[in-house]
């Protein structure tokens, strides 16, 4: 029985190699359309590029913005503004042509460059000892635009964005010098040292506040002492750290963020206080004053036992003293109140009883995350503004940070019942009820208080601390 073959034959398998020959030189020759069509364009587009450097050459060499932009523009079509440029017409290489920027705005665009390198590099040098060789991006960015001490006129207009590519100038120098973000900021590392993913960890951490402690990593991280200690301990011997042992706990600062002197009188205590025991609050705590001869200290020892934080109209927040709602909402209160919080319209009056002074609790204090209070605590030393306004708009905000309205002025009569249950007070107006407070004319007291009242007139203390304790009795208790 005869048998018929399955499969290709010879002239198949010829066909099927001139097949695929044919197919893969079509290929070939679509690749190369299309890359010379590619080509061409691109042409285009850099031969634009260098007739607009050419009629823009005085803009882009003396504005920064317009020089950002134009560099931009290399960018998105491939063109590395200060790469060297090794090939000449006709394909030879000669290494004669220097970078774009030279070739199309002259050398003194590229003399620009590597002379902020040049400058970028003394920063780093002479803040080495300061910051263990992480600085700041707008640091150096404000150093260079100074200037060298001493030399007038010795400043260079640069942008954070010049100072980058300077940078990228000095990657032959083997990644001596890297920029890093850190809590989203830009820093430049200036020592050949990477750093460990915990050394990273604990300097995002200190980004958000300036400082970090042992506890604060062990609370928010849930690192072991051992652990916390042993990378704190690395940044300090690296200088990436300050240490500040005077504070209750050692507590480690970043040299590279701005630091100002807070006036902890006020405006730092309560932000830090909650950020601190954040995890740990108490069922209350009571904000005020630790002057005792002050007029806006109104907590006193003998009513702080009588709050009633559970009142149900005021539940979690009680005024000290009540306030009129006088302060409008400025060009200063909007901008911070804007940063502050981000999510909310700025109200157009602003009132709360004065001093800020209140007490909150740990309920109230847990309805905002803990990164509320963080940004609070921050603006507060990054600000422009001096400690008075930045204390004041603080001041004027933690009726809204416990979820009050923007004016929260309670009178007197309704501080005393809701705060101490002293409903039955005899009141006289809005701000006093003489037995227990009234409304003062002045920020601190006069000479000899409580010896002497507001107008210098002696009188008799003991009597009137009796009177103010007999407020605090059972009715029937009372006399008369």
């Amino acid at each position: 029985m005869a048998s018929s073959r399955r499969g290709i034959g010879l002239a198949g398998l010829t066909n099927a190699s001139i097949s695929s020959d044919q197919y893969a030189k079509h290929g070939a020759a679509l690749r190369n359309t299309h890359a010379e069509a590619l080509s061409n364009q691109l042409s285009v587009f850099q031969a634009a590029l260098h007739n607009f450097s050419l009629t823009h050459a005085k803009d882009i060499r003396s504005n920064p913005t317009f020089r950002a932009e134009f560099a931009r523009m290399c960018n998105a079509i491939g063109v590395d503004p200060l790469a060297g440029s090794n090939v000449q017409r006709g394909g030879r290489g000669s290494g004669k042509d220097g970078s774009v920027w030279a070739k199309m705005l002259g050398s003194s665009v590229n003399d620009f460059y590597f002379e902020l390198a040049v400058r970028v590099v003394e920063v780093c040098r002479e803040t080495r000892a300061e910051n263990g060789g992480m600085v700041a991006l707008a640091e150096v960015q404000k150093r260079v635009t100074k200037g060298r001490k001493g030399i007038v006129g010795g400043g260079m207009d640069a942008t954070e964005d010049d100072i980058l590519r300077a940078l990228e100038s000095l990657e032959p120098l083997g990644g001596m010098f890297t920029v890093q973000t850190l809590g989203g900021s830009k820093f430049i590392r200036s020592v050949p040292k990477e750093l460990n993913k915990d050394q990273s960890t604990v300097l995002e951490v200190i980004q958000v506040l300036g400082y970090v402690t042992v506890s604060m990593l062990r609370d928010n991280l849930g690192w072991e002492r051992a652990r916390s200690i042993a990378v704190i301990d690395d940044l300090v011997v690296d200088s990436l750290v300050w240490v500040d042992s005077q504070a209750e706990e050692t507590e480690f600062w970043s040299p590279a963020r701005k630091h100002r002197k807070l006036d902890s009188r006020r405006i730092d205590i309560a932000p830090r206080y909650i950020l601190d025991h954040y995890e740990n609050l108490p069922e209350i705590t009571i904000f005020q004053h630790g002057e005792h001869n002050q007029a806006s200290s109104t907590f006193d020892a003998s009513g702080s036992s009588d709050i009633r934080p559970d009142h149900e109209e005021d539940a979690g927040l009680l005024a000290a003293d009540g306030g009129p709602p006088e302060s409008r909402a400025g060009a200063y209160y909007k901008r911070a109140f804007e940063h502050l919080f981000p999510d909310m319209p700025v109200p157009g009056e602003i009132g709360v009883g004065c001093c800020a002074q209140f007490a909150a609790t740990a309920e109230t204090i847990y309805r905002r995350p803990k990164e509320d209070y963080m940004r609070y605590r921050q603006w507060l030393p990054e600000t422009n503004l001096d400690d008075h306004l930045s204390g004041r708009i603080l001041e004027y905000s933690w009726q809204i940070i416990f979820g009050k309205d923007a004016v929260y002025c309670p009178d007197a009569r309704t501080c005393y019942c809701d705060v101490y249950g002293l409903c039955d007070l005899p009141c006289e107006d809005d701000g006093a009820c003489s037995s227990q407070y009234e409304l003062p004319g002045s920020a601190v007291f006069p000479a000899d208080w409580p010896q002497r009242d507001w107008e210098g007139e002696i009188r008799n203390v003991t009597e009137l601390r009796e009177i103010q304790e007999m407020d605090y009795r059972p009715k029937e208790l009372r006399v008369n």
